[in-house]
Parts: C-alpha cells; structure tokens; sequence
C-alpha cells in the first residue's frame, strides 16, 4: 500500500491510475455522488470523493518481466464502490475502462477489465501497440 499523496506506482516507470468522473464511480454504500462537470448554484465545501486507488499489481504470463499479451493489472480501491454500474464478473470494454480510470502511460490498445469484487478491477491485455509499458 502506498502512503504518499499521490496514486501508487508500478515499476521503476511508474505507471499511475487515478479515477475518472466521466465513469460514475462512488462508494458503497453511497455517501456521496459522483462528481459532476458543472453543478446548480451550491454553497460550502463537501470535498471530493474519498475513493482513492490502494494498490496496483502487475500478473505476467510466465512469471517473466516482458509487458505483453495475456499480462493483467489489478487495481484495488481503498473502499467498495458501486463498480460504475457494472456486475461484478461481467466484461467491462476497454472504451468503459479508459472512462473509470486514467493512466498515466498507455497500456496498450486492446484490453477488458473485470471487477472481480466491489474494491478490486483487473484488466488482461490482448494488445500492446502503441503501449508505454511500465516496468512489470
């Protein structure tokens, strides 16, 4: 887990992953909604969402140090969230991923991603190109 003010890193490269608001994500049970681009007239501060990503793991096929295909990257949040509105299990395309999350290096053109529970998001690669890998 990473304590520093800012979304953990993955390998020496640092990739980071921070939540996006265009994918509605919010917590469990639901304290707060998901921010909005623009707001009605409001007053007084309610600061942002507290959901926040916790750890970052990279799983490669062969145990080796090669960002390729057939690799997958899990991301767990700190709470449970609604998942964005998806089940838990269900294929979320890589169009929905790049909406709930934001890289800071592309990890390629082709992936899905799976919530495997409320907290924990793991997407396998099926394509590279154009990718800036991280360091696995």
């Amino acid at each position: 887990t990473d304590t520093k003010p800012y979304p953990p890193t993955l390998g020496s490269a640092g990739l980071r992953v921070s939540i996006l608001t265009a994918g509605g994500l919010t917590n469990i049970p639901a304290t707060c909604q998901p921010l909005a681009t623009t707001s009605g007239a409001i007053t007084g501060s309610f600061g942002p969402s507290s959901i926040a990503v916790s750890e970052i793991r990279a799983f490669t096929i062969g145990a080796d140090s090669v960002y390729g295909v057939g690799d997958s990257i899990r991301i767990t949040l700190n709470q449970d969230t609604d998942r964005g509105g998806y089940p838990i299990g269900a294929s979320v395309t890589y169009t929905a991923t790049k909406l709930l999350f934001n890289f800071s290096q592309n990890p390629g053109d082709q992936f899905t991603g799976v919530w495997d529970d409320a907290r924990t998001f793991t997407m396998t690669l099926f394509g590279t190109f154009n990718a800036a890998p991280p360091t696995l």
